[in-house]
């Protein structure tokens, strides 16, 4: 099974409900043509950072957040991938789905739990891979690929020394920084024997290169 988290931001900006329909129809196609069985991540950006840096979680905003998230985002991207069935992330997060068992294309997204906590789609991911087994996984990202403090790309990461990577803070980034994707891997993923992939949205040809043949330009975490 592949597993494989795109962010939000390389076919959207985070604070608007706006996003690039065909980019998705094209990322669906690519995937289609993999021919494996596919899970796949993404975390709700664009219309979930500005609105809780706007609207403090309650019971009433949290009504609203639902309601925006099923217009804009849950039901047009069923529509884009039709044969990917959805799953709560967190019934994934807290058990209720023994992941072993899974087969067919199954698709998640980061959300708010009914008690205001973030669940992370950063988090979900490295969950799914842990659980599943997978020892490979594929992030696509707005960004080319990871850097050192003198902006040299890092080809290979060995987890255990994060120090040497330049990060990025952005503004309405709710996880703060590269530092804390990176983290999360390591915190589920350390001494598994794991690869992720950190690769950009932008170059579907070499998407399908680094999952077909292992070859690749960007930075391969190895835990």
């Amino acid at each position: 099974m592949l597993i494989i988290k795109l962010w939000w931001s390389v076919f959207a900006p985070k604070n608007s409900t706006f996003f690039n329909r065909e980019y998705l129809e094209n990322f669906y196609e690519l995937l289609k043509s993999l021919e494996e069985d596919i899970f796949f991540i993404h975390w709700a950006g664009n219309v979930g950072h500005s609105f809780v840096k706007q609207n403090w979680l309650n019971q009433e905003s949290y009504s609203l957040w639902k309601s925006s998230v099923r217009n804009n985002l849950w039901n047009p991207f069923l529509e884009i991938f039709p044969d990917f069935q959805r799953i709560e992330i967190e019934d994934l997060l807290t058990g209720k789905i023994d992941t072993t068992k899974l087969q067919g294309n199954y698709i998640v997204w980061g959300d708010i739990s009914s008690d205001f906590q973030i669940l992370s789609g950063d988090d979900a991911f490295s969950f799914i891979m842990k659980k599943t087994g997978e020892k490979k996984g594929y992030m696509v990202t707005d960004i080319e690929w990871i850097l050192d403090g003198q902006s040299r790309l890092i080809e290979t990461l060995n987890i255990w020394d994060l120090s040497k990577i330049q990060f990025w803070k952005k503004e309405w980034d709710a996880q703060n920084s590269m530092f804390t994707k990176v983290s999360s891997i390591k915190n589920y993923l350390e001494d598994t024997g794991s690869t992720v992939w950190i690769m950009h949205g932008n170059d579907f040809a070499n998407i399908q290169s680094i999952i077909t043949t292992g070859v690749w330009v960007g930075t391969k975490i190895v835990l």
